[in-house]
C-alpha cells in the first residue's frame, strides 16, 4: 500500500519527477492509482467502448513513462498526462471512425448555439402554462438519496445522463465536476480537443437556459455524492503490468 504521507508521493511535481527519474516504483504506482480512473473516464468520451478506452489509457501511461525525462514543467504533471491522453484518445477515436465533429450535433440550418440537453425534454416555447420548462422534470430522490447512490446503478445513471450532454460539455464536466479540476487546468488539458469557439458557445447557451442549468447542477450534486462513495482501486494486474514497463524503461536509461 502506498503511504500518502511519504514526501516522495505527496510532494510537488518536481519531487515526484525526480523520484520517477530515480526509478521509484512506489511513486509511479501511486500516480497510476490516482489517475487511472480519471484517465479512463476521459478516454471513454472519445472512443466507442470501454475496452478501447482501456487500451488508450495504457498507451498514455507508456507515453508518460517514455517521456518523463523530457517533462519540462511548463504545466502540472497531471495536466501533461491528461493532454497526452486527450491526444491519444482523439486519434484513436478518429481511427475507430467514431469521432463526430461538434457541428454535426447541430440540426441543419440551426444557429450557432449548441443545446446542452436534448430540446425534446422541454415543453415547447408556445406552451400556454410553462413554456421552455421540463416536460418530465427530474425526480426528487428524497431522504434516502445517499443510500440510493451506493452501487453500480448510480454510476450507470450518471453515465447515461452525461451522454445526453453535448460532446464539448461532457468533456468539460468529466474533468471539472467528476475530477474536481479548476477551469484553467481544464482548458489547458483540453486545448486541442475543445476549441475556444465551442467553449464560448456552451457558456453563451447556458447563460440563458435556466432548465439546462438546473439539470446540470443536479448532475453535479449527484456526481459529487456518488464520487465520494465509489471505489477508486486499480486492479493489481494493471499496476503490475505498468510497473514492468517502468522498470524496463529505467534500466534502459541507466
Amino acid at each position: 500500500m502506498v503511504d500518502a504521507s511519504d514526501p516522495r508521493v505527496a510532494g510537488d511535481d518536481e519531487t515526484v519527477v525526480m523520484a520517477l527519474h530515480a526509478g521509484d516504483e512506489r511513486v509511479f504506482a501511486d500516480l497510476v492509482q490516482r489517475y487511472q480512473r480519471p484517465l479512463l473516464r476521459l478516454a471513454e468520451t472519445f472512443v466507442p467502448s470501454l475496452a478501447v478506452a482501456e487500451e488508450v489509457v495504457q498507451d498514455t501511461w507508456i507515453a508518460v513513462i517514455m517521456g518523463i525525462d523530457r517533462f519540462e514543467g511548463r504545466s502540472s504533471l497531471r495536466t501533461w498526462a491528461f493532454k497526452i491522453l486527450t491526444y491519444q484518445a482523439k486519434s484513436r477515436g478518429e481511427r475507430e471512425s467514431r469521432s463526430i465533429p461538434l457541428s454535426a450535433f447541430l440540426p441543419a440550418g440551426a444557429g450557432a448555439d449548441e443545446p446542452a440537453v436534448d430540446p425534446s425534454r422541454f415543453r415547447p416555447h408556445g406552451d400556454s402554462r410553462w413554456p421552455g420548462h421540463w416536460a418530465d422534470p427530474p425526480a426528487d430522490w428524497g431522504s434516502d438519496a445517499e443510500a440510493r447512490l451506493i452501487g453500480r446503478e448510480t454510476q450507470e445513471v450518471i453515465a447515461s445522463a452525461m451522454d445526453t450532454l453535448a460532446p464539448a460539455q461532457r468533456l468539460v464536466m468529466t474533468l471539472r465536476d467528476l475530477e474536481g479540476w479548476d477551469s484553467d487546468e481544464v482548458c489547458a488539458a483540453l486545448e486541442d480537443a475543445v476549441s475556444e469557439t465551442d467553449r464560448a458557445r456552451i457558456e453563451r447557451h447556458l447563460s440563458g437556459c435556466d432548465p439546462c442549468n438546473t439539470y446540470i447542477e443536479q448532475m453535479r450534486k449527484t456526481i459529487l455524492a456518488a464520487g465520494r462513495l465509489a471505489p477508486n482501486d486499480v486492479p493489481a494486474g494493471i499496476i503490475d503490468q505498468l510497473l514492468e514497463i517502468f522498470r524496463a524503461s529505467r534500466r534502459t536509461e541507466s
